[in-house]
């Protein structure tokens, strides 16, 4: 399958954990037999399925695109706002009112093929704050590939 990687656009020089989780999604794609690719202004071919890493509301542009073109994307989540559900409600009420809620973020969330969260508990988050259904997200629990730190896996 061809998948392209969707990164922030400042990822390169930011390198953070978006970055890291794409890069190692990138290396264990490869080593299944997939064609993978990073997005980049050179990349000119459509793939079989975009893979976002974050809830920008930047990607909202190339999710339409997928739409309109049929081509199936999902979203590795990274977002959270501290609170309970009460709080979550009361948060997304402000920034609506305050114009600051992002619009985009929830249209790229509820159309995503699947979104890919780290816990259950952020998929009731989700719910709360972008109105997404939770049956749309699959939980990839986090976890460290050691040998990228170095360590001798017989230890």
């Amino acid at each position: 399958m061809k998948i392209h990687l969707v990164g922030r656009y400042d990822g390169g020089l930011i390198h953070g954990g978006a970055e890291v989780q794409l890069e190692t999604t990138k290396r264990l794609l490869v080593q299944s037999g997939h064609d993978v690719k990073v997005l980049s202004p050179e990349v000119k071919d459509l793939p079989d399925m975009f893979h976002f890493f974050g809830s920008n509301d930047y990607y909202w542009s190339l999710a339409q695109l997928c739409i309109e073109k049929h081509i199936p994307y999902v979203v590795s989540a990274i977002w959270y706002v501290p609170g309970n559900p009460t709080e979550l409600k009361i948060k997304r009420t402000k920034a609506t009112i305050e114009q600051r809620y992002p619009r985009k973020t929830r249209k790229l969330l509820q159309n995503a093929n699947r979104i890919l969260i780290p816990s259950q508990d952020i998929a009731q988050r989700l719910k709360t704050y972008f109105d997404v259904n939770p049956e749309s997200c699959w939980v990839v629990p986090s976890g460290t590939c050691t040998s990228d730190f170095g360590f001798n896996q017989e230890e």
